[in-house]
């Protein structure tokens, strides 16, 4: 059972920072061309390994085919292993192996609660008991106590980053 910011921890890890942030900091222009590319890269390794693992079939502890994503869902199934046993064939940058397995893993694992987190992010999140609609949303900084200001770096990002469909 995970404690009630659990899930928005999922969300906020260090093996997807990259996946989150690096777009953002495109559209402030603070990131080179070279950087993006190695960005795209990683981007496209990270879609095509989850939908290797949704079209694979394996065959689970029961005997039955499942894919390869329903499979590592199982607590004692690591993706490492499933590599190392040849059962599942991913594109991964030996220079960040750890990192691109560690990601795909993470997402398929914990797909159910990122999605519930996701809808909460999106103002869709369950009520709570008391009536009040639970969401991720921050009050923003101290300065501006929440409301868009000039002076704030974090605003003009979020700002910069809304102007061109990123979502902060």
């Amino acid at each position: 059972m995970f404690t009630s910011r659990a899930e928005h921890r999922l969300l906020l890890r260090v093996d997807n920072a990259d996946l989150r942030l690096t777009p953002i900091g495109r559209a402030a222009g603070l990131i080179s061309e070279a950087r993006w590319e190695r960005f795209e890269a990683r981007h496209r390794r990270y879609q095509s390994n989850l939908g290797a693992l949704q079209r694979a079939q394996l065959r689970g502890p029961t005997g039955d085919r499942v894919s390869a994503a329903q499979l590592l869902k199982q607590p004692s199934v690591r993706l490492d292993q499933l590599i190392a046993d040849g059962q599942v064939v991913l594109a991964i940058d030996e220079a960040s192996r750890a990192l691109d397995i560690a990601s795909v893993e993470t997402t398929v694992k914990y797909d159910g609660y990122l999605k519930q987190e996701q809808r909460a992010r999106n103002g869709r999140g369950a009520t709570s008991g008391g009536g009040f609609r639970a969401t991720s949303r921050s009050p923003g900084c101290r300065a501006c106590r929440g409301r868009s200001c000039i002076a704030c770096r974090r605003c003009v990002l979020k700002r910069s980053a809304r102007r061109r469909g990123y979502q902060a």
